[in-house]
């Protein structure tokens, strides 16, 4: 029909029709159709002189058999690619074929070996075996003691780093012969080491007048309430007290508690006994902040002499101490200031001191000697703590 109009001198339907069928064949993507269009679009161009559309279709034209040519060699292409990779596979097969055919070979050649070579391994591995499970028997058991002591201090680790019931014990446990008072001048408490140095039970003490048992003349005892005069084991020497057995001469050591309500705590201790570090109950704070650093300096020297690392590593796994970074360094702030009196906190944390000393000796291979120091100086610690807790 464009050609028809065409030679009937119709330029413009004629290009319309062969527009149309051009669209047409391009959308079925028939080439040789589409080549026709072209070619009969530049003819009809040419006929009427249209030299300037002529020449856009005939490059139109060009550019559509390029890009046939171009989608052709890609195919073929493609299609040599894909065949020379089928025949490099199915070389790899042949030669993985041959391969496995000589480990076949190799396999029942050495089987014979094998068998000799196994029952000369299962011989020589049964006595292996006896040797191997006495001593295996021998560390389970040495293993059993040791976790048996590690398993205490982790579990002392966790106790004080989440529970205050830890610090409360009885004041029965403790050695020194020992007597409360409450605000009101009365006594709340006398453990069994008092009782056995007054000769008195409890139930006759206590709720009883303080001056019941001792004089009004003791000015130096009556002044803490009389006159609020604080004391920090203030001792008051030469006490004489009436006791069924007849007079005792003793000396007192006066410390001032404040708990909910101020109490007074009085130690008592034989007058000429020699005074050792057990007959203080409660040690000075100045003592207690002495005592935690010392502590601290003995943990992070056993660990670092144990495990040959800083105390970065013993912050980092213990996971008690903070690590922070400062100027592209990793430092130890909160951990150092627990080496020095003078940089002690004003309230010192002295669950993370404990929990650092019990994590020490469960997971750092320290001497039996060093375990003793440190578990001499907990006990130290402890002592002051549970008392004061209890007061």
């Amino acid at each position: 029909m464009g050609s028809l109009l065409s030679h009937q001198g119709d330029y413009h339907n004629a290009e319309s029709i062969l527009t149309t069928g051009l669209t047409l064949s391009l959308a079925q993507h028939d080439s040789a159709l589409t080549k026709r269009f072209y070619q009969a679009l530049v003819s009809n161009a040419v006929k009427f002189s249209r030299w300037q559309e002529a020449f856009g279709y005939e490059s139109a034209l060009k550019q559509f058999l390029l890009t046939g040519f171009q989608q052709q060699f890609d195919q073929a292409l493609a299609n040599s690619r894909a065949l020379f990779e089928y025949e490099r596979q199915q070389q790899h097969i042949d030669l993985l074929d041959k391969k496995n055919q000589i480990n076949e070979l190799l396999i029942e050649s050495r089987e014979f070996q094998l068998l000799t070579l196994s029952l000369a391994v299962i011989i020589i591995a049964l006595i292996i075996y006896v040797i191997l499970y006495r001593q295996r028997q021998q560390r389970m058991r040495q293993q059993a003691q040791l976790e048996s002591q590690i398993n205490w201090h982790r579990q002392q680790v966790l106790q004080l780093g989440v529970s205050e019931a830890a610090l409360k014990a009885a004041f029965g446990q403790l050695p020194q012969a020992l007597l409360v008072v409450g605000i009101n001048q009365e006594i709340i408490y006398l453990n069994h080491s008092g009782c056995q140095l007054l000769e008195h039970t409890q139930e006759s003490l206590i709720g009883a007048p303080l001056d019941s048992l001792f004089s009004r003349d003791l000015s130096m005892l009556w002044a803490h309430w009389d006159q609020d005069i604080e004391a920090d084991n203030q001792l008051i020497p030469e006490v004489e007290i009436n006791t069924p057995h007849g007079a005792l001469l003793i000396d007192l050591y006066l410390t001032s508690v404040s708990s909910g309500e101020p109490i007074a705590l009085i130690n008592m201790v034989k007058h000429g006994e020699v005074i050792t570090s057990q007959h203080t109950l409660l040690l000075t704070e100045q003592d207690f902040q002495q005592k935690l650093v010392d502590l601290m300096l003995h943990c992070v020297e056993y660990w670092q002499v144990a495990t040959q690392t800083s105390r970065i590593e013993l912050a980092e796994k213990s996971g008690i101490w903070r690590v922070s970074i400062d100027d592209g360094r990793l430092r130890t702030r909160s951990l150092d200031r627990y080496l020095a009196v003078q940089s002690l906190p004003k309230k010192p944390r002295w669950r993370e001191v404990l929990r650092t000393a019990h994590y020490v000796m469960a997971e750092c291979p320290i001497t039996a000697e060093q375990e003793a120091v440190l578990s001499q100086k907990l006990t130290v610690i402890n002592q002051y703590l549970h008392t004061k807790a209890l007061l």
